[in-house]
């Protein structure tokens, strides 16, 4: 999941007499061949009155738009772009007319060439997004700023609180993987934002945060691993239990995915979170919730065995860089894309082999060495507060039968006496409803989360901290 914003930059800044924006204002596209298909690329730069450079970036064909760039920095015939989230860059020159930029796309590790023209609208429209939260509000809402348990890393967010009453119940909502911003936005969805002002709505305040690194948070996201962010998550109910404004034996925690792992981390280490809900969250190693990520989305997606199968030797060529006793090296990491390589038809090696890159270092990076391995089961079986648990059967990134069996192992090994399991039928990952549950159905659906999981998380939330505790 990525990190994405949903609006458009508007270049506004085209000279009279020429009519032929200035050097590199204005919109630029572009196609990205990644060796394993073809993604469009919209570029929009724009120069402020104080002759500062901005702009952000789209991807049509992902259903991403508005990316903000974190930096952009031109001399007369050169520009470099960089985004924060995700961690990406674009390098290039131009030509005479300056009606072409010539250069490269580096993410992942790969560096992939792309040349840009320029282009006359600003891309393809925005996604339909209805659910998205639009003022006035009826509920009051305070960004603030505060410091993870974690040393170097201050973490920025919103927090949103009833408009009368209190002290309230709260709520940590916590973000899948990959880097987040506070709205959790993917694909011009905002799950979280969309979650934050149902609860809140509904007498329960709400705390959602970026992600160390990412938007307004500081930290190194790319050197985490899901045992720091539980230092975040640490952090963030640390300073909830500040304001007068919350009830700090009513606090309980929402995560997501990945998120979903963090807080009964949290929980078991802080001994005082009410309660629990987890949105697809998984209950096995990360390893074999990838491998059966990667059937289910390829049975949704209409592949055959045979490439299914293909696909697993390919990944298989990559895993010892995620297990090894230490990290792996430059050299193990290309002999492991060498490897992948002998998977593929010798014409389609040499376009791979960048995408393939990215990918082995993927494989390599502490983030997913850490959950490659870990149990989550050995956290699940020592959580005795209130757990919601749901899944949508339609989930093809963590696939419900493999999971909440699991989770309901788990807590009952703890002796665990107030938990509930829910799989929703027709919800993917998401909690959209869906056909398949294949990923080209998140940006392709209007919907961001179905009511009725957000009913269900309101009402067992109120359900067990709706008053205060005696």
């Amino acid at each position: 999941m990525r990190t994405l914003l949903a609006a458009l930059f508007i270049m506004t800044s085209i000279s009279a007499q020429s009519q032929i924006p200035q050097f590199p204002e204005g919109n630029w596209q572009g196609t990205l061949d990644t060796g394993m298909g073809k993604i469009r690329l919209v570029f929009h730069i724009t120069r402020s009155p104080d002759g500062k450079l901005t702009g952000a970036m789209d991807s049509p064909d992902q259903g991403a738009f508005g990316l903000a760039f974190a930096e952009v920095v031109a001399t007369s015939d050169a520009v470099q772009m960089k985004l924060a989230a995700p961690v990406a860059s674009f390098s290039g020159t131009s030509n005479a007319e300056r009606s072409e930029i010539s250069g490269f796309w580096e993410q992942g590790g790969a560096k992939l060439a792309l040349a840009l023209q320029r282009a006359t609208g600003n891309g393809d429209a925005a996604p339909a997004r209805p659910q998205t939260p639009k003022p006035p509000f009826p509920y009051r809402s305070e960004d603030v700023t505060y410091p993870s348990k974690a040393a170097d890393v201050q973490l920025a967010g919103t927090l949103t609180l009833p408009q009368t009453g209190g002290p309230f119940p709260a709520v940590l909502l916590i973000t899948g993987s990959g880097a987040q911003d506070r709205d959790e936005t993917i694909l011009g969805h905002k799950p979280f934002w969309v979650i934050a002002d149902y609860l809140t709505r509904n007498g329960i305040a709400v705390l959602r945060v970026d992600d160390r690194g990412t938007a307004k948070s500081t930290g190194n996201f790319a050197a985490a691993t899901t045992a720091d962010f539980v230092d975040d998550a640490a952090g963030s109910v640390a300073w909830l239990r500040t304001r007068k404004e919350i009830d700090g034996e009513r606090i309980g925690l929402i995560g997501h995915s990945e998120g979903a792992t963090v807080g009964p981390m949290l929980a078991v280490r802080d001994g005082h979170i009410a309660f629990i809900v987890m949105l697809a969250g998984i209950a096995v190693p990360g390893r074999d919730v990838l491998k059966a990520q990667r059937a289910a989305i390829a049975k949704a997606s209409g592949l055959d065995d045979a490439e299914v199968a293909v696909n697993e030797a390919r990944v298989e060529k990559f895993a010892s860089l995620a297990t090894g006793p230490t990290p792996p090296t430059d050299a193990e990491i290309q002999a492991a894309v060498d490897r992948g390589l002998t998977t593929l038809p010798e014409a389609a090696r040499k376009g791979a082999e960048p995408a393939l890159r990215g990918q082995a270092r993927m494989m390599a990076s502490p983030w997913m060495r850490f959950f490659y391995t870990f149990d989550p089961a050995s956290v699940l079986s020592k959580l005795t507060i209130p757990v919601l648990a749901i899944n949508g059967s339609l989930d093809t990134q963590v696939v419900p039968s493999q999971n909440l069996p699991v989770i309901a192992a788990c807590l009952e090994k703890a002796g665990n006496r107030d938990y509930e399991i829910l799989k929703l039928p027709g919800l993917n990952h998401l909690m959209q409803t869906v056909k398949t549950g294949a990923p080209q159905e998140y940006a392709a659906t209007e919907e961001t989360m179905a009511p009725v999981v957000l009913d269900s998380v309101t009402t067992w939330i109120l359900r067990h901290a709706g008053h205060p505790a005696r």
